[in-house]
């Protein structure tokens, strides 16, 4: 049970179900603000950083707030601001839902970064984040030793058997404008705060607090992980995606042991890494969730679903879908199903695919723009699979996305590659090849 009141548990549900970002949130209550109330919000960050407060729990907002949430949610404003302490937290699904196991108290306020004392290593690791930038910014590989240089923190807390703490609200941000930023452009950051929790860990904390902070390590690192897989930089994805598995283990959380292993198979899939590294990812994630639901869970179902797809087995494919369902029902989340269901159908040839994009589109708001983006991709895949090719190259180039990410690139690979060799030199094709070059 969440030590939240009930009330921030559900300004944060609320606005997730929704899939707006804290920016997105901002959005909405000025526009629910008449003229007069308008005038007197704060500045956006301002605000940004109030709802980040009030969703953590540390103090109720005051009008009017109150009725500016009830307006953008269309939901009353008793309702949304009930205090009920038999419910609160109870049934809700944050991204990392503390494990049965490994309940971390809210300790954040109690940890102080002290000046680091160790001169050398400081500078070692500065001169390591300004190569690992001059390489990204560059468009060169990040040089042998620097992101290890960078990890070094966390993998050496995690060689002396310690476990973790949290700055739970910062992963959550950069998770959300992960969906908004140019690719890549959250690695520098990304990247200092890794150092920073790295610091926090050798410091030889209480162990509550060494497990918050591994959990967040954790966090930080499938973000950056990710966003070195979008850019193309594989060796030093998969350097990060190993110390992200054991800062997960190692924080005794559940969860988050299987969303890192989901989403590094989700990844694979996505980076042409050999289908046998996506399986055992996802099915390490799968046997670690032991049934218990999470969206961790419901990714991992996802890739498997895929890549049964993928190898034409539609039997087994329906199987990984059933159990796919089984979960995303538990959850609520359909859009998850109806996602997973509309790839694995579009690589089968199976003509439910158009319906279950449509399901799946219809439960997007308007400004999820890169998710609508991506599933009308899918759907250009399909159309092409079906022989629609004037129709489905034509639906790629509208709703293609650049710079492209790892799955953008894969996606648009897949429709190339489905093109008879007749159709490969169409003009639409080469403007599509020539956009992933």
């Amino acid at each position: 049970m969440s030590d939240l009141p009930t009330w921030a548990v559900r300004l944060r549900e609320e606005r997730q179900l929704r899939d707006w970002s804290l920016p997105d949130m901002v959005r909405r209550l000025t526009d629910a603000a008449d003229v007069r109330t308008r005038a007197h919000l704060p500045t956006r960050d301002s605000l940004v950083r109030m709802l980040r407060s009030w969703e953590a729990g540390k103090h109720r907002p005051r009008e009017p707030y109150p009725k500016l949430f009830a307006r953008a949610f269309a939901i009353s404003e008793a309702d949304l601001f009930a205090d009920n302490p038999d419910t609160t937290g109870e049934d809700t699904y944050p991204m990392y839902p503390p494990s049965e196991t490994h309940q971390v108290p809210d300790v954040a306020r109690t940890l102080e970064v002290t000046p680091p004392t160790f001169v050398d290593t400081i500078d070692m690791e500065r001169r390591a984040v300004m190569q690992l930038l001059a390489a990204i910014s560059a468009g060169a590989v990040i040089p042998a030793g620097t992101l290890e240089t960078v990890l070094s923190g966390i993998e050496h807390a995690l060689s002396s058997h310690t476990d973790v703490d949290e700055w739970e609200a910062t992963v959550q941000e950069y998770d959300e404008s992960a969906n908004v930023r140019p690719i890549g452009s959250l690695i520098p950051d990304l990247t200092a705060d890794m150092l920073a929790v790295g610091r926090l860990l050798g410091r030889g904390n209480p162990p509550l607090v060494q497990a918050g902070l591994m959990r967040v390590s954790a966090g930080l690192g499938w973000l950056l992980a990710a966003q070195l897989e979008d850019i193309g930089d594989r060796r030093a994805a998969r350097v990060t995606w190993g110390t992200t598995r054991r800062a997960a283990d190692a924080s005794g959380d559940r969860d988050m042991a299987v969303w890192v292993r989901s989403k590094e198979a989700s990844m694979a899939r996505w980076s042409n890494r050999p289908p046998t590294v996506a399986l055992t990812l996802a099915n390490e994630a799968i046997s670690i969730a032991n049934g218990h639901p999470s969206k961790g869970l419901v990714q991992a179902y996802v890739v498997r679903s895929c890549l049964a797809a993928r190898r034409a087995d539609a039997r087994e494919t329906e199987t990984e879908l059933n159990a796919l369902a089984e979960t995303s029902e538990h959850l609520g989340w359909s859009r998850w199903l109806y996602r997973g269901q509309g790839y694995a159908y579009s690589l089968l040839g199976d003509r439910r695919a158009e319906t279950v994009l449509d399901h799946a589109l219809a439960l997007y708001p308007p400004d999820a723009t890169d998710h609508i983006a991506s599933l009308r991709m899918i759907q250009a895949m399909g159309m092409v699979r079906e022989r629609e090719i004037t129709e489905g190259l034509e639906h790629a180039l509208t709703n293609i996305r650049t710079p492209m990410s790892a799955q953008g690139r894969f996606v648009v690979g897949e429709i190339l590659t489905a093109l008879p060799e007749k159709a490969r030199n169409l003009p639409a094709a080469q403007e599509l090849r020539a956009l992933t070059a």
